[in-house]
């Protein structure tokens, strides 16, 4: 359970990062604790960041049952942030990293530039 509260804040501050919502210096520091877990798989990562953006989509279209439901207040405040087209592009780059796991991508460096897409998207103001 304590790594997957890990990689969930881990995740929680990539959304974050990306939607605009913190720094990008705010994701460094979990970018770099997970540079270092060289056995843990991105995959894991991956499926959590699946579980968050599930989540926001149901608190930006109304719905109340969220996986997440003890970070809500933090995720309330992305999903402030974002609009429905800034959370496909979520899911597609997510999904472009899942394909891509055979290739042995470095996670830190595939996620990073996840980031960077999502905050090149355009963000609610």
């Amino acid at each position: 359970m304590e790594s997957f509260d890990a990689r969930r804040g881990a995740m929680l501050a990539l959304l974050a990062a990306g939607a605009g919502a913190a720094p990008f210096a705010a994701w460094v520091k979990h970018s770099e604790a997970i540079a270092v877990k060289k056995s843990e798989k991105l995959e894991l990562y991956l499926q959590v960041l699946y579980l968050l953006l599930g989540d926001l989509i149901s608190l930006r279209h109304g719905g109340d049952r969220l996986r997440n439901a003890d970070i809500k207040k933090e995720l309330s405040s992305i999903a402030g942030k974002v609009d429905f087209p800034w959370i496909e592009n979520a899911v597609r780059g997510v999904d472009e990293l899942v394909e891509n796991l055979r290739r042995n991508i470095q996670k830190s460096i595939a996620l990073d530039a996840l980031v960077v897409q999502l905050r090149s998207k355009s963000a609610l103001p």
